[in-house]
């Protein structure tokens, strides 16, 4: 039965642990197994683990403060010697070309392996690669819509420019017809006034008509006698009947209760 038990997890490596763990490491250099005290590089000294080799670290160069890129496998200081001698703009005096920066707004990460959309054809970092991440807009569709928008633009100015003519037109010819309107009131007023003294001497030709003057004695005298008065119709008053009043001896009242 502990046979079986044994069976079912394995031993840790480690030469002062050998502790039975149902649950072992599998380190990823010397193949072994370890329990989760020492399954890291560092806790067994794995004898197949070359620092050199993955623990690669980009130093800055102390003078420029650029980034100095390590190869796999290089030591960090032979490269930043190299970079001394090539790459350096203070020691060798050549500017080197900035490194692109992601197109997206408010991000401006260094890229050192941009990534190309297919769409806008602008660069971008991992993080914001595809066009649902950055505000894509195509090239073709950007000069298209410029040119609709200038289009779109002369033609409102042309119109603009035809409703103004009109406007102007428009203006001018109520301007002419109200002067014409006058200058048509003003001749038949100056007809009138000349007609004016030949239709006076016409009219007193004519006989003239006494008018009676209403408010006047003499004219009262001479109005129609008024009709006689009719006299008014009497009208005959009919007396109400007095009313009848039984004496109260005659009175019985009902009874209050009923008899059984």
């Amino acid at each position: 039965m502990d046979s079986q038990v044994l069976n079912v997890g394995r031993q840790c490596t480690h030469p002062s642990c050998m502790l039975v763990d149902f649950l072992p490491y599998t380190c990823q250099h010397c193949k072994g197994s370890y329990c989760a005290d020492h399954f890291r590089v560092a806790a067994h000294n794995c004898p197949k683990f070359d620092a050199a080799k993955y623990d690669r670290v980009s130093p800055n160069c102390p003078l420029c403060n650029l980034v100095v890129s390590v190869r796999a496998g290089q030591d960090p200081n032979e490269a930043v010697e190299n970079h001394f001698l090539v790459d350096c703009s203070v020691l060798t005096g050549r500017v080197k070309s900035k490194a692109p920066v992601c197109a997206r707004p408010r991000c401006g990460k260094t890229l050192f392996a941009p990534i190309s959309c297919t769409k806008c054809q602008k660069q971008f970092c991992p993080a914001h690669r595809f066009p649902a991440d950055h505000i894509c807009m195509p090239a073709t569709t950007a000069r298209t819509g410029g040119l609709t928008a200038g289009s779109k633009l002369l033609e409102l100015n042309t119109k603009a420019t035809a409703a103004g003519a009109k406007t102007v037109g428009a203006i001018k010819a109520a301007a002419s017809a109200a002067q014409a309107s006058a200058s048509s009131r003003a001749a038949a007023a100056s007809s009138r006034a000349t007609a004016a003294p030949s239709t006076g001497a016409a009219s007193s030709s004519k006989p003239t008509i006494p008018v009676p003057a209403v408010f006047s004695k003499t004219d009262r005298s001479l109005s129609p006698p008024s009709s006689p008065k009719q006299p008014e119709p009497q009208l005959e008053i009919i007396s109400a009947p007095e009313p009848v009043i039984r004496p109260l001896s005659s009175f019985v009242p009902p009874p209050i209760f009923a008899s059984a």
